[in-house]
């Protein structure tokens, strides 16, 4: 079994394998072992090491023995010669120490041995702690390695250290590194040996000693080394059995009522039911209230509905196309039932046949045994509500109260409060609706784990926690699992630890090819190819040697030290130690943690692919192999734990409660509605689930607070804060601004998140650089100049009721941090939650939770968000900002998922506005004035109701003089302008006008100023601007002549037509677009041409979206002309002169 070798050792690299090319030396060929580097620091895995690390740091802070040994070897001495052995080594109980004389040769000898020895049993502990989990026997198939590495670990080899068969009765002091002698200190050999591969080589491998903290490392030690701790009670053992044949069940009874159907469920990782739920049960009882958890689709009905305890019957609704389903805000789950709220039955009997007398008497039954009754009438009485409030006719009608587009069932989500039985506590579950995109849900998750945290004032995670369900290819393969891990400790992202459960296919959705004697020796028998002598494939596509680099799927995990548990998923015991120790490090650290369940994929894909095709033999011993839960089952019923008739009458009940559930969703009459599956209710929001009956309020404040939250924003913090010079300048040249009665885009922001605050609403800005701002135009956190870290963020400083200001910047990431932001929004409708791109391209980046979350989210989880992304957007070629990368946020790209209809002119009342934002699936707005910005920050909180806002915001407007607003257009009574009309000379005489100019966002301010200046130099006295136009700080034609110079020819003068006037119409509102207001200004203006300018070429910006709806406006009479760049592939020319060129050729198409 052990073969003699020599002890040999690294001198580069260390013993996780993950090093460059290894060194070796022999121990025996060192003289002065100790007084060299290659031992003591060449390698730190050894107890020798630590040892030595520790001495010369602090002499004290090693025992004696190793302080003298150190020193005397430093000083010249042989090891043999400078070891002192301690008194259970080299004396006797009772002896009296005498001073050391130098030993014989036979004595020395010995000494040398026995040092070696020792150290070498030392260094094979340590191996055994480093690299125990590479030969785990991980595999439920017994077919393959734990990892991708074709090497085996040779210094877990007695042989490797110099040690034999001959040492396996020897007696060894064991170091304080680890636990494995429990009360003993001394161990035989043969007893290390057995214990390590008991805790390091058995069906739990442990991958955690990269972590650089000791005393994590020991805590870890502690809880998997000790022995005997893996042990459950009987009472424990028939828990997890049951809750196997559930998770067993359930997926049974989907395939034998729908075979047909995908489901993607978990058959051959059942286990991974119980072990969630040993997570919540160990949570719990630390003091969890409520878990957040997101996952692919693999499994998810299983623990909606045996996790969650998702109501059967609207799980089953989503098998059967007769069946339709029902209101998620009336309906709640419980462990066996659906309930319904007093106040939801008390409004479904306003409009019922019953008397008030049998709605009492329901509400006192509704929690008694007569539940099943009383539920089943509630729903009855909802349903007549229904048919009598909004005239629907049934049984055909029904559909018309359909919400969006759903989802397909195993992508939906759910919230749901239970009574936990294990600790009798209430817990709230919540499993978050996502797309097919793998990992895409998981910094959405986060958000929303870190929003919970933030409204409960849990700053520790104590209450509120994250679980995160993972697919192997996925783990290793999406960008956005790294991006959502360096989240974690950020001070303003982190969730206090998240728990990570890697359901791992051994790569199922990848082909695995592994040659039988690769296998290490602690595997089982490997299923091979007789023919071929290698294993047949798992999976369909990809060989897992070419879809990760890293020996592990979840070697990622690894950046942030979470420590990864390896656990064979038909050991039903192991994984749930491993589960409970999990939740115990997540309360304890508030770390990540991860845990990688290895099992198998007893079907395809998915339950409609075939998988003999390609892997028969794998799939052929698959369909013979036991499920975990009757593996488990017959275990217990040899431990005479169960009996084989208590087994199945847990099965026939299991079976009976979904038969029974069935029954009941196919005799319910029900309507078709989407929010049974809403994963973040909002209690109280909205009122009885109708569109609006109110226009929106306005949203502007009284002027003493404008002027309270200016003047605070343009102080300097008092006492000894040193600010910055420069920006001692820029608060003076606010309050100046602010004293004339003006703002500048910086403080209608500043304003705009102030009033919020001040009115007790929560505001977050997250992003890349966010608390100056990519323009040094914020500042809204000041920085002390001469101590690090004391800063001051004046927004928090307004009142001492105020909500909290949160502006923090974020990881370089978009993905990951919209998806943050984005679940953040979700917990609380009453709050402004914004991220900020750097530039406004880099929301492609994220373009995912865009296109999966953000546009479509309501639509297919009936998810309301009110979540806002600022994107810097603007063409300025001759300024910094410039070339292709930062001139254009693609708004087009937002546009086309727009779902407003452009060939209808709708129907136009006094509720236009609010309902035509009820009906939209997000807003996309370019704001010209600080006003404007200021008012629509507030009308995301004024609406009663929560839609995405896209924000195109400016750059060279940020400063530009023109572009102010006075305080009167944000005091009492002002409101948002969708559309704002021009208001110089040409609205005075509106039949004189020949062109109406639409346009929306910067180009406005250089179409003015090119009509002021060509006004000027035809000879035309100057033009009242619109207010507060006086100067301009952009020349449009650069090349052609300078302000005040020069003058045109009579001809140009004549073909531009300057003696009639140009009316200039800003857009702000693109999306839903205002059709009332763009008729209005038509029809004041109707005998104009009307054009559309923008800077954008003609395949992007606006045009595309603006031109049918347009002429739906107009009434499809006149020409809608197009001024702007022509079609390109790039967004904007990064050459100067091209792009001034570009620009005076769209504004003389505008103007011509």
């Amino acid at each position: 079994m052990y073969a003699a070798r020599s002890w040999t050792r690294y001198l580069k690299g260390n013993l996780l394998g993950c090093g460059g090319k290894v060194s070796f030396m022999r121990w025996n060929q060192t003289a002065a072992l100790v007084a060299q580097e290659p031992f003591l620091s060449g390698s730190n895995s050894n107890y020798v090491e630590e040892m030595y690390l520790s001495w010369k740091e602090d002499p004290k802070s090693v025992h004696r023995s190793w302080d003298a040994y150190f020193r005397q070897v430093q000083n010249g001495m042989p090891p043999g010669q400078a070891y002192q052995p301690p008194p259970i080594l080299g004396q006797q109980a009772g002896m009296v120490a005498t001073r050391q004389t130098v030993p014989s040769a036979t004595d020395q000898s010995t000494i040398n041995s026995l040092v070696s020895d020792h150290l070498a049993v030392y260094s094979l502990i340590r191996c055994y702690q480093i690299r125990g989990h590479h030969i785990a026997q991980l595999d439920p198939l017994g077919i393959l390695q734990a990892d991708l590495s074709d090497t085996k670990p040779e210094d877990l080899f007695l042989e490797y250290w110099g040690l034999g068969e001959s040492d396996l009765d020897k007696v060894f002091q064991l170091p304080d590194t680890t636990f494995i002698g429990g009360n003993s200190q001394v161990l035989t050999l043969r007893e290390i040996i057995e214990r390590l591969e008991t805790a390091y080589c058995g069906h739990i491998g442990l991958d955690y000693m990269f972590i650089p903290e000791r005393s994590k490392c020991d805590w870890i030690r502690k809880r998997f080394e000790t022995p005997g701790i893996i042990t459950l009670d009987t009472e424990e053992k028939k828990t997890v059995l049951k809750r196997l044949i559930r998770s067993t069940g359930f997926e049974a009874f989907l395939a034998k009522k729908w075979s047909s159907e995908k489901r993607f469920g978990i058959e051959g990782c059942e286990v991974l039911i119980p072990g969630m739920k040993m997570i919540i049960d160990k949570s719990s009882e630390l003091g969890v209230e409520s878990i957040i958890m997101g996952m692919p689709h693999r499994g998810r009905l299983n623990v909606l509905a045996n996790v969650c305890r998702k109501s059967l019957e609207q799980l089953f609704t989503q098998f059967d196309s007769s069946l339709e389903a029902s209101d998620e805000s009336n309906v709640k789950c419980t462990d066996s039932n659906v309930k319904f709220a007093d106040s939801e039955v008390r409004m479904a009997s306003r409009f019922a046949s019953s008397t008030q007398q049998e709605i009492e008497k329901l509400l006192e039954d509704k929690d008694s045994e007569n539940t099943k009754r009383s539920t089943k009438v509630a729903k009855e009485l909802f349903y007549e509500y229904l048919i009598k409030e909004k005239n629907i006719q049934e049984p055909h009608d029904k559909k018309e109260l359909a919400q969006g587009s759903g989802d397909v069932k195993y992508h939906l989500g759910m919230s749901h409060e239970r009574l936990n039985r294990a600790t009798n506590k209430l817990i709230r579950l919540a499993v978050v609706a996502n797309p097919s995109h793998l990992e895409a849900v998981d910094p959405v998750v986060e958000g929303k784990t870190r929003s919970e945290q933030f409204y409960r004032g849990d700053t520790q995670g104590k209450k509120v926690m994250s679980v995160l369900i993972h697919g192997d290819a996925a783990f290793s393969g999406q960008g956005v699992v790294y991006e959502t891990f360096h989240l974690s400790a950020l001070p303003q992202y982190t969730t206090h630890g998240t728990i990570h459960i890697v359901v791992n296919n051994q790569n199922s959705e990848l082909n695995v090819s592994i040659p039988s004697q690769t296998l290490f020796r602690f595997a089982k028998t490997p299923l091979t190819d007789a023919s071929e002598g290698r294993l047949e494939n798992i999976g369909f596509t990809t060989d897992p040697r070419v879809a990760r680099s890293s020996p592990y799927c979840t070697d990622v995990a690894k950046v942030v030290d979470a420590p990864i548990f390896h656990v064979n998923a038909d050991n039903p015991e192991a994984v749930m130690h491993v589960c409970k120790v999990a939740a115990e490090w997540r309360a304890e650290f508030g770390k990540d943690v991860v845990i990688d369940l290895v099992c198998y994929r007893r079907h395809g894909h998915n339950e409609g692919d075939n998988p003999m095709f390609t892997q028969p033999i794998m799939y052929k011993n698959i369909a013979k192999k036991n499920s975990v839960m009757e593996l488990y089952a017959k275990k217990l019923q040899d431990e005479g734990v169960v009996s084989e008739e208590w087994v199945q009458e847990e099965k026939s009940s299991y079976d009976k409660i979904c038969e029974e559930a069935l029954r009941e969703a196919k005799s319910e009459k029900r309507v078709l509605l989407n929010r049974d599956w809403l994963d973040s209710p909002w209690k109280g929001f909205f009122k009885k689930g109708h569109s609006p009956t109110q226009p929106i309020r306005p949203t502007g404040v009284t002027l003493d607070t404008i002027k309270h939250i200016g003047n605070v924003m343009s102080a300097s913090p008092g006492g000894d804060f040193k600010i910055h010079g420069g920006l001692r300048r820029v608060l003076k040249a606010r309050h100046d601004l602010l004293e004339k009665g003006y703002i500048d885009w910086a403080m209608g922001e500043a304003l705009a998140f102030g009033s919020l605050l001040m009115e007790g609403v929560h505001v977050r800005l997250s992003g890349q650089d966010v608390e100056r701002g990519t323009f040094s135009h914020r500042h809204h956190v000041l920085h002390h100049q001469d101590k690090d870290k004391v800063t001051y963020s004046p927004l928090n400083d307004l009142s001492p009721d105020q909500a909290i200001y949160t502006v923090c910047n974020s990881s370089l990431s978009e993905f990951a941090v919209l998806g943050f932001e984005l679940g953040f929004s979700m917990t609380n409708p009453f709050a402004l939650v914004c991220w900020e791109a750097q530039f406004g391209d880099f929301n492609n980046n994220a373009q995912c939770i865009i296109d999966q979350f953000i546009s479509s989210g309501q639509d297919k989880w009936v998810r309301q968000s009110g979540l806002v992304m600022m994107l810097p957007h603007g063409y300025e070629g001759m300024l910094r900002f410039k070339g292709p990368e930062h001139s254009s946020a693609r708004p087009e790209r937002f546009l086309q998922m727009s779902n407003d209809n452009p060939d209808v002119f709708p129907t136009i009342d006094e509720l236009f506005e609010v309902n035509q934002l009820y009906s939209a699936n997000w807003q996309v707005v370019n704001c010209s004035t600080p006003a404007n910005i200021f008012h629509l920050f507030r009308r995301q909180i004024a609406l009663n109701f929560r839609k995405p806002l896209i924000l195109l915001t400016p750059k060279s407007l940020l400063r530009l003089e023109a572009a102010r607003s006075h305080v009167d257009e944000m005091t009492e009574g002002t409101s948002f302008q969708r559309v704002i009309p021009d208001s110089g000379p040409a609205s005075k005489n509106p039949e004189k006008v020949r062109k109406l100019l639409f346009c929306t966002g910067k180009v406005y301010y250089e179409l003015v100023k090119a009509v002021i200046v060509l006004k000027q130099l035809s000879g035309v006295h100057q033009m009242e601007p619109p207010s507060p136009i006086q100067v301009l700080g952009v020349n449009p034609f650069p090349s052609r002549w300078k302000e005040n110079e020069g003058s045109l020819t009579e001809e140009e003068r004549n073909k531009r037509g300057l003696e009639e006037d140009i009316a200039v119409t800003r857009v702000e509102q693109i999306s839903p677009f205002p059709f009332d207001l763009v008729r209005a200004e038509h029809q004041k203006y109707d005998n104009a041409q009307v054009v559309w300018a923008q800077e954008e070429p003609m395949n992007m910006g606006y045009w595309t979206y603006v031109s049918p709806r347009l002429l739906s406006a107009v009434g499809h009479k006149p020409k809608i002309s197009y001024a702007g760049r022509p079609p390109a592939a790039s967004t904007a020319t990064g050459n100067k002169q091209n792009h001034i060129s570009e620009q005076e050729d769209l504004i003389n198409k505008a103007l011509e």
